[in-house]
């Protein structure tokens, strides 16, 4: 993942640890960046701009997210989250869908 050159510290390490758990959410605004998903990750963030340019820099992530067109939040791509989720729940394998 590449970070560059943030301008409130947030770095690719950081960005790492936030998108994981955020699989489990459907959408991410920057407010549930901050206080929801970067408590329990350990990430700090320390104000208001460091959590927009987090969640700027996840947004520019177009292989993780899908973004709203007019920038209030981002989804992880449904792909991402049918592969990744079941991993991070325990199962060994994604489900298949009924069809």
């Amino acid at each position: 993942m590449r970070v560059r050159r943030p301008e409130f510290g947030v770095t690719a390490d950081m960005i790492r640890a936030l998108a994981d758990p955020g699989l489990l959410m459907r959408e991410i605004t920057v407010e549930t960046l901050q206080s929801v998903i970067a408590l329990p990750v350990e990430v700090k963030i320390d104000n208001d701009e460091m959590a927009r340019e987090a969640f700027e820099i996840l947004r520019n992530q177009v292989w993780l997210v899908d973004a709203a067109p007019h920038g209030a939040f981002i989804s992880h791509r449904k792909d991402v989250r049918r592969v990744m989720l079941p991993m991070m729940l325990g199962r060994r394998t994604p489900r298949q869908s009924a069809s």
